[in-house]
């Protein structure tokens, strides 16, 4: 019988009350990461959404955060257009590098939907499509769904034939769409992110369990 979790919603007003709450406590805190100097910078290039530091390297438009089960990041839609805004990424990489989005095959829906679309995007402006997943509706009484991994080129391959590897300098913005409007309450799923990758089985999605939600409850399914 696999361990049930169940999904807490994390709200940022929490943060905020415990940090204010701190010099009362003779404690000296402070939240992982600060927003008021303007935009993050970074020179990371790989982002697991199970990590809080990493998680809130990136804003959420018309979704929160709902939990954590296993290797999967749970996010409630709240709004028709979901999107993670992420930090400016800046780093050196190679001409023929891919990029990885790695989430889940389907997204959690109790009230029907559709398929979706999850888009990754860099770019010095972030709007340069990156890869992209088709999403599929599961409803709750389905209830599960396999880990899914994307790859795309980090550049377009423009060199001419047989010309060595180029190397150069990135600096860009990193964001996730969903299109597709999934509908409000859904829960979405996402793994890792990778804007500079040389493997493509850098993280093979076959050895991911596959998760299932009853609305309430998450869990890992168990090996067959």
């Amino acid at each position: 019988m696999p361990e049930r979790h169940r999904c807490v919603s994390f709200r940022p007003l929490a943060l905020s009350l415990l940090l204010a709450a701190c010099p009362l406590l003779g404690l000296s805190c402070t939240a992982d990461v600060s927003r008021s100097e303007g935009a993050v910078v970074t020179d990371r290039t790989t982002f697991d959404f199970t990590v809080n530091a990493d998680r809130e390297l990136f804003e959420l438009k018309d979704l929160d955060f709902f939990g954590t089960v296993g290797p999967y990041a749970i996010y409630e839609v709240t709004g028709d257009e979901p999107v993670l805004d992420g930090p400016r990424v800046r780093f050196d990489s190679q001409a023929g590098a891919l990029v990885m989005l790695c989430g889940a095959a389907g997204y959690f829906s109790g009230d029907g939907g559709g398929a979706v679309t999850m888009k990754l995007y860099g770019g010095e402006e972030g709007d340069k499509e990156l890869t992209q997943t088709r999403v599929e509706a599961i409803t709750i009484e389905d209830g599960c769904s396999d880990a899914d991994d994307q790859f795309g080129e980090r550049v377009p391959s423009e060199e001419p034939s047989g010309s060595a590897s180029v190397a150069y300098t990135a600096d860009e913005e990193i964001r996730i769409t969903v299109d597709g409007s999934p509908p409000v309450g859904s829960l979405l799923l996402l793994r890792l992110v990778s804007v500079d990758i040389a493997e493509r089985d850098h993280n093979n999605a076959q050895t991911v369990p596959r998760i299932c939600c009853d609305g309430e409850y998450c869990t890992l399914a168990s090996a067959e």
